[in-house]
């Protein structure tokens, strides 16, 4: 066996990246803004969490991490992750059914991940829906007491090399 000894690693082509298989050559994340939304749509909506990632290499691995939180007046809740650039869903959630008005549930997480095709800019975005027309709060554990104030969410974009 060998015993490879270097001092530092550095790219070839200035800006261009070290691709080494497995490892991470990026991480993204964006946080949601103070007074996320509430919404009694039955369709897919915007939660205000999102993050934009440009990929170094065009056969990376994007992992996807996300955490909001949830309480619905009385439905279902569900919520994914959507590559908005490339209309794809990368993953989904639903939420169970709340009988008290309203119910919370901490810590919505979603994870998944994306193999990309190009360097091209991708925005991922968490997005949520309720089964009938009741109000869905997006809330997050750190206003888990208040009954009211909605927090903010968080998404974590990390590039892994192939």
């Amino acid at each position: 066996m060998s015993t490879l000894y270097v001092n530092k690693i550095a790219e070839e082509t200035p800006n261009n990246g070290v691709q080494i298989p497995g490892h991470v050559v990026q991480v993204v994340r964006g946080i949601g803004a103070a007074g996320s939304p509430t919404s009694s749509s039955t369709s897919f909506v915007d939660e205000g969490i999102q993050a934009t990632i440009t990929p170094k290499f065009n056969n990376s691995l994007i992992l996807v991490h996300a955490m909001t939180g949830d309480s619905n007046s009385g439905g279902y809740s569900f919520y994914r992750v959507r590559n908005i650039t490339d209309s794809h869903n990368v993953c989904s959630v639903p939420c169970g059914n709340f009988s008290a008005s309203p119910q919370e549930l901490k810590g919505v997480t979603l994870f998944g991940m994306y193999l990309v095709n190009s360097t091209a800019a991708r925005t991922f975005q968490v997005q949520g829906s309720s089964n009938t027309s009741s109000t869905r709060y997006q809330r997050y554990e750190a206003n888990a007491d208040d009954g009211v104030t909605s927090g903010k969410g968080i998404i974590i974009l990390t590039e892994i090399a192939q």
